[in-house]
């Protein structure tokens, strides 16, 4: 595929750097220099140590995830099977969306892989399940906020043991408690299957079927399956991955689940609805998830984007008079009319989803110190919400066209009329070309391009060292050693001391500025702080609502749960919206302007003004035929301190990457300090409970506000001081290695070029030349 082809030229292109890489450094006339100049010898070695490793790593290219989150009967089985281009799910008989993560992945040849979950892990849901139940029939309790309470508590085992579900409530509750699961059951339990290379679909759709399948009992013990195929046209590495929904009651399910959908490149809203859906919503705004999209940074920040499915349900009202002037026949007429309506609807309902995501977070956007660069941060992170994609598709449709769905001949014929007689304007090839283009942009920016510049960095350091090696003999040959110590001393007189001063004045502007932002960030907590208490109260309020069986449950999730209802519970999330929130534009204003854009101005006037002043150092050159080379030796000079601010750059992006977020450490530490607080409520028993319950989670969060502000106190102000502290360093360091640099290279090129042995200059020149031709000329 295309794909395919665009993966093998990047990897082919590395492999040709490595292979041209290795090449060059097996060449006599590099072995000949590097005996002749043996400073080179350990950039040899770090060159061949890069090289072996990134060769490694070319073995396993990351695979990019889609995380598709959504509700069952929006379409998402379905749209899967669109995606895949085969019936990989059986839509009206299988629950991979309530039950178990499913996951696609390319592969050459068909396979499935199946995790079950394990016995203890069956026995402890069994054993909650039954107590639950017990305890809802006892009558000891109040209500719960989900009128199928007991059906949905005990319905997994009653799939997997298969009993009578219209048996009466206590019947049933005995026959569910004192079951045995038989051998052929048991033997699933805590293994994985794995049947690789099922070179027969049908075979995979029976595997499927049978372990997946609601006619069948085991997808009550599947925990997670991965099916590998040659998708059509699929990205190799492509992965889409249909989630459970957060009401799942399994809480190790739900942990894995979080953690995917956490750790996934992309994750995609499915809604079937013209507003985002109650569930979605809510897990929008109670989430963390628009609050880690704002804060990231725009380079690594996880892709978000809506899939607006079942378009074939919506066909609009649309207003059509014949215009005889047309060139158009009425027919062609009509169908331009209802095209134009169908774009209409579009464009609105785009622009509907983008009001929503804006209304969620302005609140975490008010600009309150009318900084500059905070208002010029909260244009480009509204601009990021604005710019979510909105994809309109009926996988229905699409599988329609390519005659996997079949429908009555009438419904056929209309559904096909809908969409023109075009497959394209199902919307299902747009969307499978965007997930490419994900995947691929992904491996482009985070991996194929790391390691071309790792390669071209090793070979360019190696290069600079033989150039200047050159330029000091072809200084020595030309006898302009006279107008070089000149030039040296000059450079040493007043560039070297200027570059001490202006990078003293350049960290000292920094450091002020780094300060003056950390002290707007401390102000703007303080003022959060000091108008938390009524919003925290708020969110106590609200968990005071909240039913005995919710509570139970998000107790045994680690905190976060969604109800029957649709209602997202994520208590730490609740406090960090408080305390965490509103920091998001002084943090991500001061990360990205005050420090890293800052970094980059001053580094880069700086390196402009030494190349400008060692070019005023070669202008006392009076010797015409030494001017070249010396000419040459500072643009050597001038070389090394873009090098220099090259490997700054890198330090400062990797000290950032360490320190990208400041909400994300705090909703951990707060997740952390209520883990034994989720365990007390996730056994708490008998009558009564749900108040106790409200109790101790109340109890809890009275008693551990203060060190949880306190952490994230101290935890914001580490993270802007660290920051701080380390760009500080890398700069004053930065301007240290340059003036040694220089200094270093002026020596060894003051002591090559004072050569007096005409034959030896020759020679050791012939040999820097040879190894010069070998490597690419600097940029």
């Amino acid at each position: 595929t295309m794909n395919s082809k665009l993966i093998k030229e990047h990897v082919s292109q590395i492999e040709t750097a490595i292979s041209d890489a290795r090449h060059t450094m097996r060449q006599a006339e590099i072995a000949n220099a590097a005996k002749r100049f043996p400073g080179s010898a350990q950039m040899l070695i770090s060159l061949e140590n890069t090289l072996t490793r990134i060769q490694a790593e070319l073995l396993d290219i990351p695979q990019v995830n889609v995380a598709l989150v959504g509700r069952s009967r929006h379409g998402k089985s379905t749209l899967i099977n669109s995606l895949a281009g085969e019936d990989i799910l059986q839509t009206s008989s299988t629950r991979p969306c309530s039950a178990t993560i499913v996951k696609l992945a390319y592969a050459t040849e068909w396979s499935i892989e199946i995790h079950f979950v394990s016995q203890a892990e069956l026995k402890r849901d069994w054993k909650n399940a039954v107590r639950d139940a017990k305890e809802f029939l006892s009558g000891e309790n109040e209500q719960p906020d989900n009128p199928r309470y007991l059906q949905e508590t005990l319905e997994r085992f009653i799939e997997l043991f298969k009993i009578d579900k219209h048996l009466p409530d206590k019947e049933l509750l005995n026959a569910v408690e004192n079951y045995k699961i038989p051998k052929d059951d048991a033997k699933f339990l805590g293994k994985k299957l794995e049947n690789s290379l099922v070179r027969d679909l049908d075979k995979l759709r029976q595997k499927i079927a049978e372990y997946l399948s609601t006619d069948g009992h085991l997808w009550t013990i599947v925990d997670r399956c991965t099916i590998k195929g040659p998708f059509a046209n699929w990205h190799p590495q492509l992965g889409v991955i249909d989630l459970p929904g957060t009401n799942d009651l399994n809480a190790h399910r739900a942990q894995i689940t979080n953690s995917v959908r956490n750790q996934a490149n992309a994750v995609a809203l499915v809604t079937s609805e013209s507003n985002l859906g109650i569930d979605i919503e809510a897990w929008l705004r109670e989430s963390q998830v628009l609050a880690n999209f704002i804060e990231a940074k725009e380079s690594r920040r996880q892709h978000l984007f809506i899939i607006r499915t079942q378009l074939d349900g919506h066909i609009p009202q649309y207003g059509f008079t014949p215009d005889s002037n047309s060139p158009l026949s009425e027919d062609e007429q009509e169908e331009k009319a209802l095209q134009d309506a169908i774009a209409k609807y579009k464009e609105d309902q785009t622009a509907a989803y983008h009001d929503m995501l804006r209304d969620m977070v302005s609140p975490l956007l008010k600009v309150k110190d009318g900084l500059s660069e905070q208002v010029e941060k909260r244009t480009e992170l509204l601009k990021r919400v604005s710019d979510v994609p909105v994809h309109f598709v009926s996988a229905l449709a699409y599988e329609v066209f390519n005659q996997r769905q079949t429908l009555p001949a009438r419904k056929r014929r209309e559904m096909l009329a809908d969409f023109n007689h075009d497959e394209n304007q199902t919307g299902i090839p747009a969307l499978l070309g965007y997930l490419h283009q994900i995947a691929a942009d992904y491996l482009e920016n985070n991996f194929y391009e790391d390691k071309k510049r790792e390669i071209e960095s090793e070979v360019a350091q190696l290069g600079q060292f033989f150039r200047t090696q050159q330029t000091a003999l072809a200084i020595a040959k030309q006898g302009a050693g006279s107008e070089l110590s000149k030039v040296t001393n000059t450079i040493r007189r007043d560039v070297l001391p200027w570059i001490e001063n202006e990078i003293s004045t350049t960290v000292r502007e920094f450091h002020g500025s780094g300060i003056s932002g950390s002290d707007a960030l401390q102000h703007r907590m303080e003022q959060t702080w000091a108008l938390s208490e009524r919003r925290l109260q708020d969110k106590v309020d609200k968990w005071n609502q909240y039913a005995w069986n919710s509570l139970r449950a998000m107790g045994r999730k680690g905190g976060t749960h969604v109800t029957s209802n649709g209602t997202h519970m994520d208590i730490a999330q609740d406090i960090c919206s408080v305390l965490v929130d509103d920091l998001i534009l002084v943090w991500t204003s001061y990360r990205d302007h005050v420090i890293e854009k800052q970094v980059n101005r001053v580094t880069q006037d700086f390196s402009k003004h030494l190349i400008e002043k060692l070019q005023e150092a070669r202008s006392i050159i009076d010797d015409a035929d030494g001017r070249s080379a010396i000419n040459d030796m500072i643009n050597q000079l001038g070389n090394i301190a873009h090098l220099n601010r090259e490997e700054l750059l890198r330090s400062v992006e990797a000290r950032i990457r360490e320190l990208e977020s400041i909400r994300q450490p705090a909703y951990q530490k707060i997740k952390h300090a209520f883990r034994p607080t989720f365990d007390r409520i996730a056994e708490e028993r008998g009558t009564g409970c749900q108040q106790r319950m409200r109790q101790i989670l109340e109890s809890a969060f009275r008693e551990k506000l203060g060190g949880i502000k306190s952490e994230i106190n101290l935890l914001v102000n580490n993270s802007a001081s660290g920051l701080l502290n380390h760009c500080t360093e890398a700069m004053t360091s930065f301007g240290k290695l340059a003036s040694s640099d220089i200094n270093k290279t002026l020596d060894e090129v003051k002591a090559i070029s004072v050569q007096k042995d005409l034959a030896t200059i020759e020679r050791d020149s012939l040999v820097l030349e040879g190894a010069v031709k070998l490597l690419p000329a600097p940029v």
